[in-house]
């Protein structure tokens, strides 16, 4: 683990959750969290995106279909942000969803906070869950994926978004 980095924020702090087979092609891929920005990522960076598309993961069907309830965890957000920080509105906010998936966090936050489809923005690189995404009023959506030129890209989106 000592040359695996973050490939958002570069900390070495991370945390390793699962070792996964890839039915494509065999290879092996090690699922990480980062303690420092909280950013889940797989190594080696590149990651077959027929995995997404093709539904191998079952739990991607319910991505597509767009009918997911809000997770748990992002409740939680919400309570924190409206309990302890006493956020009512983020309606003059950009907000950038890293992974995105379904933005079915972008209705939750819709909702509670009135964040405008225009201040929204999603990356997601599965084609199927972009459509989703559409879909529910996301119009900023960057439809790429972490690759070894991130860093580039990261500079790139926080100009954009800022």
């Amino acid at each position: 683990m000592d040359k695996i980095k973050c490939p958002f924020c570069e900390s070495k702090d991370l945390r390793f959750k699962r070792e996964i087979t890839s039915q494509l092609n065999n290879k092996k891929y090690k699922h990480w969290f980062c303690k420092n920005c909280y950013l889940e990522f797989f190594t080696p960076l590149i990651f077959e995106k027929e995995i997404y598309i093709d539904e191998i993961d079952s739990s991607y069907k319910e991505f597509h279909k767009g009918n997911r309830a809000v997770p748990d965890w992002t409740l939680e957000v919400i309570r924190i942000l409206k309990n302890k920080f006493k956020i009512k509105d983020l309606s003059n906010k950009k907000i950038l969803e890293v992974g995105a998936g379904d933005c079915i966090n972008f209705v939750a936050f819709k909702e509670e906070f009135n964040i405008s489809k225009e201040n929204y923005y999603a990356i997601e690189f599965d084609d199927k869950s972009v459509e989703t995404c559409k879909k529910r009023g996301v119009v900023n959506i960057i439809n790429e994926f972490f690759d070894k030129n991130i860093l580039e890209k990261r500079y790139k989106l926080v100009q954009k978004v800022t």
